[in-house]
């Protein structure tokens, strides 16, 4: 008899979390696409991703980061995406930095 194997590829995500960046706020979506069997058999957390965990470790990415940042904003949450797990296989990332009065000029979609 053949043994099957599967494959369970998932989108999961997150939405609208939010960073402080100086005096604006970064608000991030993502949606995270991989292959999940492992977790989907062992109902364990270490065989999926943590997503409390992958919010610290992109925080800890953005720390010292401005508003005026934006494309290194938006590199360094793609570069934390894809290194903080090899069962991450693709992303869809959607931020947008709202700003006080005062930079209202900076409130962009990036």
């Amino acid at each position: 008899m053949l043994k099957q194997t599967h494959n369970i590829n998932l989108h999961i995500g997150v939405k609208n979390l939010n960073f402080a960046l100086g005096k604006c706020l970064l608000k991030l979506s993502f949606e995270l696409e991989g292959n999940f069997s492992a977790a989907a058999k062992s109902d364990c957390l270490q065989d999926t991703v943590d997503y409390d965990a992958l919010s610290k470790y992109l925080e800890n990415q953005l720390k010292g980061l401005s508003c005026q940042q934006n494309n290194k904003i938006r590199a360094g949450i793609a570069t934390a995406l894809s290194n903080f797990s090899p069962l991450i296989s693709n992303y869809y990332l959607e931020t947008e930095i709202l700003c006080d009065e005062g930079c209202h000029d900076l409130n962009t979609r990036l």
